[in-house]
């Protein structure tokens, strides 16, 4: 019986339990951290068991580029209960995942600027 890839959690631990080094071994919270400034271990562990469930942006993108996903939307729930206010907000955060700091800390001004 395949898992069902419900939260956070599910999925971290799917690309850790699916995804093969060359060697035939698997990645280790290390070889994972090591990737990215944006990752650590204790931080993936804590995501991957569920201790913790709302990582950054960079986060999710440093795991996106690690393991190589093409699908954008697999962090994201793309259910049909989505709205088109959860549309919205999954579209706001992978364009903003793509800008560097400082457009990231311009958005975030805008953003703060429209909540007044």
């Amino acid at each position: 019986m395949t898992k069902s890839l419900d939260t956070l959690a599910d999925k971290i631990d799917y690309l850790f339990r699916n995804t093969k080094k060359p060697d035939g071994n698997y990645y280790t919270y290390e070889e994972v951290a090591a990737s990215s400034p944006n990752l650590s271990v204790a931080n993936l562990s804590a995501l991957r068991t569920g201790r913790k469930s709302n990582p950054s942006l960079k986060v999710i993108q440093a795991l996106i580029e690690f393991f190589n996903i093409d699908d954008s939307n697999f962090f994201f729930d793309t259910g049909e209960g989505m709205t088109s206010y959860d549309e919205k907000i999954k579209t706001l955060a992978t364009r903003a995942s793509e800008l560097d700091e400082t457009g990231l800390d311009f958005l975030l001004d805008v953003i703060e600027q429209i909540k007044g």
